[in-house]
């Protein structure tokens, strides 16, 4: 009997431990069908699907603000079209206030170089809810992280360049800051 139950036990977890694993996204994985199979086909395998929990969970993922996601976003980005382009940006600007220095120097690759910088500043240095249906207070909360993280980040490079995109970052969230404060 003690052994049924134990087996049952070890089956309820494995079960449990491979829906966990199902939901979270492995960004090596990623990376790894990136340089076998081309950013445009991980591109088709995530937003050309029936299934848009899978985008969903690759832009969740890469607005965690961590290197290797934000790695992710600008290999797709090389490739992506104007709707997945969208949804980058919408990441990287969540992932911003968590993040700044990694998320501002993408700005500064040649995958992000393909558009104008004053593109890609308005799309990621913004209030990404702002069409979107959450309450005010999100959207403040939000802004001031991303505001509070501009106005203490420190580059050790100090790279100029950078502080330029940290400076026009920072002008950018103020601006939306000072909207929603309005309403």
């Amino acid at each position: 009997m003690l052994k049924i139950v134990f087996t049952s036990m070890i089956a309820s977890f494995l079960m449990l431990a491979s829906n966990v694993q199902s939901e979270e996204l492995d960004s090596g994985q990623i990376l790894r069908e990136i340089k076998h199979k081309g950013a445009k086909s991980v591109i088709a395998e995530y937003w050309v699907t029936e299934d848009y929990q899978k985008s969903e969970r690759l832009v969740n993922s890469i607005s965690s603000g961590k290197k290797e996601w934000l790695e992710v976003a600008k290999l797709l980005m090389a490739e992506s079209d104007a709707g997945v382009t969208e949804e980058l940006f919408f990441a990287l600007s969540l992932a911003l206030p968590k993040n700044p220095i990694s998320v501002l120097s993408l700005l500064k690759t040649q995958e992000f170089r393909a558009q104008p910088t004053d593109f890609n500043i308005d799309w990621i240095c913004r209030d990404p809810y702002y069409e979107d249906t959450v309450d005010l207070a999100t959207e403040e909360k939000f802004l001031r992280d991303a505001e509070k993280a501009l106005v203490y980040m420190h580059d050790p490079t100090q790279d100029k360049e950078l502080d330029a995109l940290r400076w026009q970052c920072l002008e950018s969230i103020r601006r939306d800051l000072r909207r929603v404060e309005k309403e």
